[in-house]
């Protein structure tokens, strides 16, 4: 047997409650006259639609039936974050232990998420990626201005106009003082140029995720220094697509690469890390990791992946990530590297606790014939 750091998903919503709205915004109508709205009218960026930088993952924990079978595969530890909206929350690494919601947390908060998704499409605001676009970096601006006009307000004298406190740019404000980088989604070649360029524009700590067009973007990445976090659900033909249908060489050709990206970073230097991205369960995130292997990636770099880089990026390092005396005893004993098709787990121990996957009943009787 062989005893590995416990596994880390380094993106993932396990354990947090499901949430019941997005942010303000409503799916459709948009307050428009005569048209049906599911929430408040959003009017312009000064209603601040889907922007909820004060939701915290930590506080936001429940019961999750996907963490036990996170567990059994050997993950011991997820960053996991709110997902919905374009400001959608604040991260925090817990640890995937049954007990109450508040041990299972490590550290709070270590990101802030974003999204570039518009909903709702033009009957919205924002309802365009050029829209979604222009409003974060506009709630960005507002942040900068309040920060100044907060200090400005402290100095003056008595009497004077009293700043309004705003819960968005105050927490924005906060989390970008505290350095608190922030999760910017960056797929294809073309949105981790727009990633890098916004994070470098606004002056932010930025982590990109999603990443499988890194490939093409690994020098660039490399000069920002800015880490990515790979998704494992590899882009795959359409089961369901018209046999007729044309499929543009670019997709092809991003199909192809796209397994590369982690030995492509790997191989300049960027630090990244392995998420799961909706996956529906560890088998495919295993499947994932040996499809980046067979691209050419060492299982070194892959066992990092998903151990020590994660931990690494989100600050945790000090406590997580590999096997040293004083770290959290977060651990895996298995027959082989744990997203190995013949690997048997034998026992996962998270925080110290110690659980053994189920297993099967054995006959009362043998069978009648082999």
């Amino acid at each position: 047997l062989t005893l590995y750091p416990g596994l880390i998903d380094g993106l993932t919503t396990l354990g947090l409650k499901k949430a019941e709205g997005s942010g303000g915004g409503p799916p459709g109508g948009g307050g428009f006259p005569g048209r049906p709205s599911a929430g408040p009218q959003i009017r312009g960026p000064e209603d601040r639609p889907r922007t909820t930088p004060w939701k915290s993952a930590a506080e936001n924990l429940a019961e999750d039936s996907r963490i036990e079978k996170w567990r059994e595969a050997g993950f011991t530890t997820a960053t996991t974050a709110p997902d919905e909206g374009l400001f959608a929350g604040m991260a925090a690494v817990v640890n995937l232990i049954e007990g109450e919601p508040r041990e299972m947390v490590v550290e709070t908060p270590v990101a802030q998420r974003l999204t570039f998704e518009p909903e709702g499409g033009f009957a919205t605001y924002p309802g365009s990626l050029m829209g979604t676009l222009s409003y974060i970096q506009q709630v960005f601006l507002d942040t900068e201005h309040y920060a100044a006009a907060k200090a400005g307000s402290a100095r003056s004298a008595a009497g004077g106009e009293r700043l309004v406190h705003d819960r968005t740019l105050g927490n924005l404000e906060v989390s970008i003082a505290a350095g608190l980088p922030f999760l910017m989604p960056a797929q294809l070649p073309r949105e981790i140029d727009r990633t890098l360029a916004m994070a470098e524009k606004i002056g932010l700590e930025a982590i990109a995720y999603g990443g499988q067009g890194a490939y093409a973007r690994a020098a660039e990445l490399k000069a920002a220094g800015m880490p990515v976090l790979v998704s494992l659900d590899w882009p795959e033909e359409a089961k369901d697509r018209d046999p007729e249908a044309d499929t543009p060489y670019r997709t092809l050709y991003h199909r192809r690469m796209a397994p590369t990206t982690p030995r492509v970073l790997a191989e300049a230097g960027v630090p990244f890390a392995f998420f799961s991205q909706g996956l529906s369960g560890p088998g495919e995130i295993f499947e994932g990791v040996r499809k980046a292997i067979d691209s050419g990636l060492s299982e070194e770099a892959a066992l990092r992946a998903l151990t020590a880089a994660p931990a690494a990026i989100f600050g945790v390092g000090d406590r997580l990530g590999t096997i040293e005396a004083g770290k959290i005893a977060n651990l895996v004993l298995s027959t082989a590297p744990p997203w190995a098709e013949d690997a048997e787990i034998k026992a996962v121990f998270v925080d110290g606790r110690k659980y053994e996957p189920p297993r099967e009943a054995e006959p009362e009787e043998p069978p009648a014939q082999d």
